[in-house]
């Protein structure tokens, strides 16, 4: 089966970077937004949720809204991956 790929990030040059690369790709799309507004605008509409180093740039007291975010972005059965990094500083 054919995936499809949604990639987003609040950063809009971060998004023309994604655009002009993979972006290309007919099963990819990258928007400039943030995962609560995706959440409240497309629930239960993924299979899996990737979240790669971004919980190690964000504050920690907005991590269970962040992730509670993800969650409610996947359908039923669906699966949540974070990878993070460690903060080395």
């Amino acid at each position: 089966p054919e995936r499809r790929v949604v990639g987003i990030d609040p950063d809009v040059r971060k998004i023309e970077w994604a655009n002009a690369s993979v972006g290309k790709r007919m099963n990819a799309q990258f928007r400039a937004v943030t995962i609560e507004a995706l959440a409240a605008e497309r629930p239960a509409a993924f299979d899996c949720v990737i979240i790669a180093d971004v919980l190690c740039l964000i504050a920690r007291d907005t991590w269970a809204p962040f992730l509670d975010a993800a969650r409610r972005l996947l359908r039923p059965g669906g699966q949540l991956l974070v990878k993070d990094a460690e903060d080395d500083g």
